[in-house]
């Protein structure tokens, strides 16, 4: 996605992980992001919330929230709340993960075999 430091006032910011930092690659990222998390949010945050992180799920990722909740005072003076670090909050798309597809509506099948061509 890129980032955030520029939006001098910005005060909110609610977003998945992967969005931000990119995708992962097994227990990594697939790339590391040109940035490291606690320099890419703008001093003005008051509020963020991580949609999708889950600690141990990717080592990447871990490294750089370890290192924004370490330098989160020192950098980020206005931030009041973090949500999404200790506990996961889902992201919209696991809100839709089936486990039992048979479950699912699935389209009838359809006889054809009155047509002919």
């Amino acid at each position: 996605m890129g980032s955030f430091d520029d939006y001098k006032v910005m005060t909110n910011l609610n977003i998945g992980v992967k969005a931000l930092l990119g995708p992962k690659k097994g227990s990594g990222l697939m790339e590391q992001p040109p940035f490291r998390l606690i320099d890419a949010l703008p001093p003005s945050l008051e509020y963020l919330r991580l949609y999708g992180y889950e600690k141990g799920e990717n080592s990447d990722v871990d490294e750089h929230v370890d290192e924004f909740m370490q330098k989160k005072e020192a950098r980020l003076p206005l931030l009041k709340e973090v949500v999404g670090v200790d506990e996961k909050v889902q992201d919209l798309a696991s809100m839709y993960i089936v486990e039992n597809k048979s479950s699912c509506w699935q389209r009838p099948h359809r006889e054809f075999s009155w047509i002919k061509t």
